[in-house]
């Protein structure tokens, strides 16, 4: 169980990369100084990137994790403290994480002191943001879907 929940983890993070990469170089332009405040900045694009980010770390994994368990290729868990149903656990994880999320991501970003950040800075910021959150989202997320099944 710990493997299986381990590599859809990894999957994740990776998937959670790569749309944090696309949806970056959607919003802020190649070589530009990165505003750090204001609408459409780096620090208010933390609230959209983590809930999109913690919706899709549980929604996807999730609905494959019931799957397996309806079709007896995965035990199911015990319990869980997450809502059984997976759009309402993909609600609640959006929301926590947006919340959560935007709070340490402005905390850094504040503690840094700085009205824009180089691009490439930014860049691996935002990146690494998502790897980790999909990292800390999906493995309870998975246990509750193997819960639910």
């Amino acid at each position: 169980m710990q493997r299986y929940i381990l590599r859809e983890t990894i999957i994740s993070m990776v998937i959670n990369t790569a749309f944090s990469l696309g949806f970056f170089l959607l919003v802020f332009p190649i070589g530009t100084p990165v505003r750090v405040w204001g609408l459409g900045a780096l620090a208010f694009d933390a609230l959209p990137q983590s809930a999109a980010i913690a919706a899709m770390s549980t929604l996807v994994p999730g609905a494959i994790a019931m799957r397996q368990v309806r079709q007896g290729r995965i035990a199911r868990l015990e319990h869980s403290a997450l809502p059984r149903n997976l759009w309402l656990r993909a609600l609640v994880m959006a929301l926590a994480a947006m919340v959560l999320g935007g709070a340490v991501s402005g905390g850094v970003l504040l503690a840094l002191g700085l009205p824009a950040i180089p691009w490439t800075a930014a860049l691996i910021g935002k990146l690494a943001y998502g790897a980790a959150l999909a990292g800390i989202v999906t493995p309870p997320t998975l246990r509750a879907a193997l819960a639910a099944g």
